[in-house]
């Protein structure tokens, strides 16, 4: 199980566990790159407020493992939110992430 904590939750330093030329996907969004995502999950976690996240190993491969997710928060109102959904995840031979695909 993996758990986001607030000391995670810096675009700058999350951005770094990804390839330069990373692809993302987010349900609708497609990113392409470090500074992208760096873009998307600053503007995501300044609305997401008392984020919780839980991941789950739910298959692997060579270089490819899939999770499934939950993740909570609430907003500025205090209206609070709740995603679940699967990951897939590619590596490249130097261990960064190449490719993020989730649907929920």
């Amino acid at each position: 199980m993996l758990l986001l904590t607030h000391e995670t939750r810096d675009p700058a330093k999350v951005k770094l566990a990804y390839t330069p030329d990373s692809i993302w996907r987010n349900r609708d969004t497609f990113l392409t790159g470090r500074d992208a995502i760096e873009v998307f999950l600053t503007k995501k976690w300044e609305r997401e407020q008392g984020y919780r996240l839980r991941k789950e190993l739910f298959a692997f491969t060579e270089n490819k493992i899939a999770v499934q997710f939950w993740y909570e928060w609430h907003d500025a109102e205090g209206q609070w939110w709740r995603t679940y959904g699967l990951e897939d995840w590619t590596f490249a031979e130097d261990g960064l992430m190449r490719k993020r695909m989730m649907v929920s």
